[in-house]
């Protein structure tokens, strides 16, 4: 995906007689597509049309109308709004945590999110 200070920083290269390659290089793409976007069209942030499908089904859709209603009440009342379901979050997450780990200390089979080798790639 090409930025548009990429395809800035790929004409002024070339305006100021750089070769393809070099204001590739220096624009941080390859030569490919630096040949791709050296034409004077439109900035590539301009050539995206915006996303308008939905990737799964929307879970708030049958609530939705009871949460407009929000609107009705002042700031510092969204403020705890948001709190409180921040904190319902927390008790949640802890006992999903405990959960698992009883589930384990009675010799069940434990529930494995993560690789413990790398915690930031998930298990397939």
């Amino acid at each position: 995906m090409v930025t548009d200070e990429q395809k800035r920083r790929l004409c002024r290269e070339l305006c100021r007689g750089e070769t393809l390659v070099r204001a590739c290089q220096k624009a941080g793409m390859s030569e490919k597509t630096g040949r791709k976007w050296r034409g004077a069209g439109p900035l590539p942030g301009e050539c995206r049309e915006p996303r308008t499908w939905r990737t799964r089904e929307d879970p708030f859709a049958e609530v939705w109308p009871e949460l407009a209603e929000l609107g009705r009440f002042s700031e510092g009342q969204l403020r705890t709004l948001q709190r409180r379901v921040r904190e319902w979050r927390q008790v949640m997450a802890r006992k999903l945590v405990y959960a698992c780990l009883d589930a384990d200390e009675e010799g069940a089979l434990a529930v494995v999110v993560g690789d413990p080798q790398d915690p930031h790639r998930a298990l397939d």
